[in-house]
């Protein structure tokens, strides 16, 4: 039976195959295949290929991110958290050039503004150990 066979309702269990088939021996599980919830079959390794586990395939198929990704995500971040620092500072910013400004507001101002600075100064070379500086909490504004 192939994977292709597979009807509507079938899945893949190793956790029935262990359950459901405890005559085979654990050291050779691994060459069974659950092909549906009711059917098992032994899986012929062609010559020259090595069984590998799950764990092991995924490793292959995503290996870790490099060097140059991680800064490259670390960048996208900052971007990210420079742009919700804009959106938290431009109400406030307006409070305070149209003399609206309560002092709570006035801080947060003063607060983000320092939080922008040191946000800029974030060196995103450092990845993955990148020192982010701590986002203010977000005011809430009730008009």
């Amino acid at each position: 039976m192939l994977l292709g066979d597979l009807h509507q309702g079938d899945f893949l269990s190793a956790h029935r195959l262990c359950s459901t088939y405890p005559e085979v021996n654990s050291t050779d599980r691994q060459d069974y295949h659950a092909n549906t919830d009711n059917y098992y079959e032994k899986i012929d390794i062609k010559p020259g290929l090595t069984p590998i586990t799950e764990a092991n395939a995924m490793a292959i198929a995503n290996p870790p991110p490099t060097l140059e990704q991680l800064q490259q995500q670390g960048e996208r971040e900052k971007q990210y958290r420079m742009s919700q620092a804009s959106s938290a500072i431009t109400p406030l910013q307006y409070a305070v050039d149209l003399n609206m400004a309560t002092d709570t507001e006035k801080a947060a101002l003063t607060t983000w503004k320092r939080y922008c600075v040191l946000l800029n100064r974030v060196d995103c070379s450092t990845a993955p150990d990148i020192a982010w500086p701590e986002q203010p909490i977000r005011p809430l504004f009730i008009w």
